[in-house]
């Protein structure tokens, strides 16, 4: 907290004294504190009361209350957010802090070759949101909420994830089995959505994935969005073959 007139900032609980360990300091050994006390009768006309502060606190605390500037207009005490210059939170100054708190990982490395990749922005967008396992699928609203089913709506016969849709249901790998290109998804051994991305973004040498990069590149919007991401509502059998057919259609004229 930033110190203004003291009148609400308690000693014992909140944190008040920078360079210590939480900002709250701790009672000087052998004393018996009284714990309603507020930085405002640690005060005197003067400025700070240091007989009273060295009565309460060791000198290491002490030296450290006493650089702490009082204000003569004797504003009202605030909270500041102290991992921003001005004080004020943001959420980029807690995103930055978060990333301090935890280096980047390899799933990080994947979103960005996301948002430096060559295709459509919506696209992007949604190949960002599978890397991230964020997709309302099944699976991912069930951890919030209770839901009576979690079928995949398009075979009917798993758990509808991220990497069910994308992977081993069996309409995604006859969609992509049907493409010019014959992809077997199956056979590159993926355990998450965001390596699925990472795949496709940064195929292995000699994988055939390679020629979806360049020109091609839209392809991965076509068999991530258009199949599947249209098609996550009640499909008789009739209309999901149809569909089927017209998705690999589509994706033989690339």
């Amino acid at each position: 907290m930033l110190v203004g007139d003291g009148n609400t900032v308690r000693i014992w609980e909140d944190p008040w004294i920078p360079d210590l360990p939480n900002f709250i300091p701790s009672p000087r050994e052998g004393t018996n504190p009284e714990m309603t006390l507020t930085i405002s009768q640690l005060v005197n006309q003067e400025g700070w009361d240091l007989t009273k502060i060295r009565n309460t606190f060791d000198e290491a605390t002490t030296q450290l209350i006493q650089k702490i500037p009082l204000s003569l207009l004797a504003p009202k005490d605030c909270w500041i957010w102290i991992s921003n210059s001005s004080g004020e939170f943001s959420v980029k100054s807690a995103y930055w802090l978060s990333r301090n708190i935890s280096p980047p990982t390899n799933q990080d490395a994947i979103r960005g070759l996301i948002w430096k990749s060559k295709i459509h922005e919506r696209i992007k967008m949604h190949l960002w949101c599978i890397a991230a396992n964020c997709l309302p699928t099944k699976a991912c609203l069930a951890r919030f909420c209770d839901l009576d089913d979690v079928i995949c709506p398009l075979c009917k016969d798993d758990e509808e994830s991220s990497l069910h849709l994308f992977i081993s249901c069996p309409f995604a790998r006859a969609v992509r089995f049907n493409s010019q290109w014959g992809l077997r998804l199956e056979n590159l051994n993926l355990n998450s959505p965001s390596h699925l991305i990472g795949v496709f973004l940064n195929p292995p040498a000699k994988a055939i994935l390679k020629e979806l990069r360049g020109e091609n590149s839209y392809c991965l919007g076509l068999l991530f969005v258009k199949p599947f991401g249209e098609l996550e509502t009640k499909l008789s059998l009739k209309a999901k073959k149809l569909i089927q057919l017209n998705s690999a259609k589509k994706l033989k004229r690339l």
